[in-house]
């Protein structure tokens, strides 16, 4: 995932995105390295770009997931429902 967000970062630098955001759907397994990923939010936020999350069903690297979104302003949400999906979307 870390090598997915560091493309969206080139491509985002590349188009010059006023309001730059990156979008993480993810059920949270096989994330990868934890720390490349870390490494990557803190460019991102350097770089003025949020990362929002939908995690979606129940896994068990929800700290990994919402630390993106700490890291670099972006909002987290969990995504179990039709409901909760339409309220993330909404926002």
């Amino acid at each position: 995932m870390a090598l997915a967000i560091k493309m969206e970062l080139t491509e985002l630098r590349k188009v010059g995105a006023k309001n730059p955001k990156i979008l993480i759907v993810s059920d949270g397994n096989n994330l990868g390295d934890e720390k490349d990923l870390v490494k990557m939010a803190k460019i991102a936020a350097g770089l003025g770009i949020e990362i929002d999350v939908f995690r979606l069903g129940e896994t068990s690297n929800i700290n990994v997931l919402k630390r993106l979104t700490d890291i670099t302003g972006g909002t987290y949400f969990y995504i179990n429902t039709i409901e909760s999906l339409q309220e993330a979307v909404r926002k």
